[in-house]
């Protein structure tokens, strides 16, 4: 049997989703989640749903979503003067992809992740493993300086492996893939990916960004009929109970609509969903955590 994580990602983004990870953990598929430590609800995540749960929990680095942990008069080229970051996704990899022509936006990047390390260790918890919120931490330049940083805090396990396309993604569901973008992402993100996880330890194969958002159970069937068993792979979901459309904690309106999608109710059901256990172990795979590689 292979191992297959299911990784929940943005555990600490919003108290209902927290609450729907927790019971995707507790009743579902999920084995893992991934947990902010820049948003306002991070410390009630944690007892919530990590103390109160036992869910293997890695860090979830973000450089666009919530407050930076490094003081904002040092990451001035990240955040507004209130300190929420500022940035999009699409920005930083514009930029970043030539560290050269943007050296102080590189450095205050470097500093605001081992800030959110820093601040991951104080909790008193034991991380798993790290990923990137939008896949930040693929960025050539951070991964490199993440190599170096990383270790220090412990963490030698992250998410590195390229996204696997499949061809029933050219039918199932294909015009809502376009609509989203999803098809443009995984070819910028396989581009960016490391060719090695090395210094860390990672699944060999993953998948998750490519049906980001419209991920249901006809497609994770058809996932579970073409993984190939006899390597570890990593699938990544983002379950939970949508926050009501009045909840607007942050100040970019693209981030509260983030946190009102209906996916995440669609996603959340995808995980308690009875059969799929019988069905993962029917194509060759144990449900396990980052602690089991």
């Amino acid at each position: 049997m292979s191992l297959l994580i299911v990784n929940a990602d943005d555990l600490g983004i919003h108290p209902s989703i927290d609450a729907g990870i927790a019971q995707a953990y507790q009743q579902g598929i999920v084995t893992s989640a991934t947990l902010f430590v820049t948003t306002p609800f991070f410390e009630q995540a944690v007892k919530e749903v990590v103390e109160a749960t036992g869910i293997p929990v890695g860090l979830h680095l973000s450089l666009t979503t919530g407050k930076s942990c490094a003081p904002p008069a040092r990451v001035p080229l990240l955040v507004n003067r209130d300190g929420f970051f500022r940035r999009s996704a699409i920005e930083l990899y514009r930029c970043l992809l030539t560290p050269s022509r943007h050296p102080a936006l590189l450095e205050q990047a470097t500093l605001e992740l081992e800030a959110q390390f820093q601040r991951a260790r104080g909790l008193g918890i034991e991380f798993t493993h790290f990923d990137g919120h939008q896949n930040i931490h693929r960025i050539p330049a951070l991964w490199r300086r993440l190599g170096k940083i990383a270790p220090v805090y412990g963490f030698h396990k992250a998410r590195a492996g390229k996204e696997w396309i499949p061809a029933f993604a050219l039918r199932h569901r294909r015009r809502e893939l376009l609509a989203r973008g999803n098809f443009l992402k995984v070819a910028i993100t396989s581009l960016l990916c490391p060719r090695s996880p090395r210094p860390f330890v990672s699944p060999q194969r993953f998948a998750g960004l490519l049906y980001s958002g419209v991920m249901d159970r006809e497609a994770m069937l058809l996932y579970l009929e073409k993984m190939r068993p006899g390597v570890s792979w990593e699938v990544a979901l983002h379950p939970g109970i949508p926050a009501p459309p009045d909840h607007t904690p942050y100040p970019d309106p693209r981030h509260n609509a983030f946190i009102s999608s209906p996916a995440r109710a669609q996603e959340l059901q995808l995980c308690l969903d009875p059969t799929l256990g019988q069905a993962i172990a029917a194509a060759g795979f144990h449900l396990g955590s980052y602690r089991d590689l």
